[in-house]
């Protein structure tokens, strides 16, 4: 069961969790068929069993983590489970049978993590007081970046602040099950959030004094937190990853990827063979082309940003891509913040051409984010995300987006930026074979981090003081499957245009082939491949 809140950082998804779990009634295809009413209607009521059931329970007012309660949510859950299996789905059509895939997906998710990640008493980042990316328990907090708060919203923080101290206590008794790398990940991550906080207090108390009691204590709690993993990480023994048995059945189960790890990792290999092969002759096409600048300004940065999102939308609309093109809109221009000049390896994209990484957000994520509300008005929402299970669709189209676009033109005038395209897909993939290789436990997570950064071109994964790549292996051993998504989504989007180009010939249309793609909302690719060909294997 879902006990902990995926939380989303920036414009990863562009989605707000009080969209995500908007349920309103469905119309058109939705609507179950004559004598199957009952038994579509089964589902949704399953469906919202599961969702009740998923909400961590509260002991003292804070989320109970114990293995007592913990084990009787998976008794809960194992009943779903066998009530989801026993359905017959004849007679269905095939978006009820999307939906009834899409349920069991979920459900196997909530499974793996009772069985295999239990990351209550495994990891000890998902005590994590600060929502994030990375799976973190339910009552973590966001630093408010406005202040002084209104009274309600200080209130309310107020109470969270208390609360934390008491969920920091329970989890030393929790995790039972620890491993070292995890342990490390968890070092490293109040490290972070003991500098977060120790940065935020000054301006807190400046705008609200009577916080300051809290958030000392907080702080107090996370240092003895630190401390008591300090303690215990000699002592463990093991491994973090989750085994190839374990991650071929999250793959076939809970993402509905119908491939195998080996597979994964032997396609994911030739990808990167093949995208440095392409880089190296794209360098030399352009070799007589001046380099793209590298600017080292805040006034440069900006004037490139802009100019990048507005020549993005440009193209997208002029060209018919998208479906909704007045869904494209600018967005904010952050800080240009280089310390000692050093760059993460997105920074080393967005300071020459961030038009070969814009395509991410702005034509993937952001949009996506503002479909929710439509896709939610179904019996079963298809912008709900828990255990990943729907990542790969966001991803993949995110990441696609970059691919697609340059292909159909976006950089011919900008030869160059291709090979930051190139560049960015290598990067993908390296990424992808760091989470697969942790999980079948072929390199340990130092491993990892090591291969990595030699292996990413012109060592730009290295240069910005490692947190970039702590970050993100942090989520790849935490969350086995994300760092595959980028990859396998995107490789599936190009699988089903083939698919469907091979089956229209010269009639097939991106613009079309995009709207009905969309139109299936946030649910593993496999399952829009079912609703848009008819193939269910």
């Amino acid at each position: 069961m879902k006990k902990y809140t995926n939380h989303r950082s920036t414009a990863i998804f562009g989605l707000c969790i009080s969209i995500l779990f908007t349920t309103c009634t469905s119309t058109g295809d939705n609507k179950p068929q004559a004598g199957g009413k009952k038994k579509y209607d089964d589902l949704v009521a399953l469906y919202k069993d599961f969702r009740r059931i998923i909400e961590p329970k509260l002991v003292d007012s804070i989320p109970d983590y114990t293995a007592p309660t913990m084990a009787k949510a998976y008794d809960t859950l194992k009943t779903l489970l066998a009530e989801w299996k026993a359905m017959d789905t004849t007679g269905w059509t095939i978006d009820q049978r999307v939906d009834y895939k899409l349920v069991g997906a979920q459900l196997n998710g909530e499974d793996f993590n009772h069985r295999i990640m239990k990351r209550w008493s495994s990891d000890p980042a998902f005590y994590n007081t600060i929502g994030w990316f990375n799976p973190t328990m339910e009552g973590a907090v966001s630093l408010p970046r406005q202040l002084p708060m209104d009274s309600a919203r200080l209130q309310r923080f107020k109470k969270s602040l208390e609360k934390l101290p008491k969920q920091l206590a329970q989890a030393k008794t929790n995790l039972t099950t620890m491993k070292p790398d995890l342990a490390l990940l968890g070092i490293k991550l109040k490290e972070y959030e003991l500098k977060r906080w120790e940065r935020w207090k000054p301006d807190a108390i400046a705008s609200h004094p009577e916080l300051q009691p809290q958030i000392d204590q907080l702080i107090a709690s996370l240092k003895d937190f630190k401390a008591f993993l300090e303690e215990k990480k000699p002592s463990l023994t093991g491994s973090s990853g989750i085994g190839k048995e374990n991650y071929d059945w999250m793959l076939k189960n809970v993402y509905l990827l119908p491939l195998t790890t080996d597979q994964c990792i032997m396609l994911t290999q030739r990808e990167l063979e093949r995208t440095v092969a392409t880089l190296k002759l794209e360098e030399h096409r352009n070799r007589n082309l001046p380099e793209l600048k590298l600017i080292d300004n805040e006034q440069e940065f900006k004037a490139l940003q802009v100019a990048g999102q507005e020549k993005l939308i440009k193209f997208v609309r002029d060209n018919k891509i998208l479906p909704e093109p007045d869904l494209l809109t600018t967005k904010p221009v952050g800080r240009y913040v280089r310390t000692n000049g050093e760059r993460n390896f997105f920074e080393q994209v967005l300071d020459r051409d961030p038009t070969a990484l814009h395509p991410h957000d702005m034509t993937g994520h952001a949009p996506d984010g503002l479909r929710v509300p439509e896709w939610n008005k179904r019996p079963i929402p298809r912008g709900y995300d828990p255990e990943y299970v729907t990542g790969m669709r966001a991803e993949g189209m995110a990441t696609g987006m970059e691919d697609l676009l340059m292909q159909l033109g976006m950089h011919d005038q900008s030869p160059r930026s291709r090979e930051l395209a190139y560049m960015l897909r290598a990067f993908r993939a390296v990424r992808a074979l760091a989470d697969m290789k942790m999980h079948a436990n072929m390199l340990d997570l130092t491993g990892a981090m090591d291969y990595a950064k030699k292996t990413v071109p012109y060592g730009w994964y290295g240069e910005e003081g490692n947190y970039l790549i702590w970050e993100e292996m942090d989520l790849y051993m935490r969350q086995p499957g994300y760092g595959i998504g980028y990859f396998f989504g995107a490789y599936q989007i190009e699988q089903l245009i083939a698919e469907k180009g091979m089956e229209q010939g010269r009639n097939f249309n991106i613009q079309t082939f995009m709207k009905d793609f969309i139109n299936e909302g946030l649910v593993p690719i496999s399952l829009i491949r079912f609703k848009m060909t008819g193939k269910e294997e």
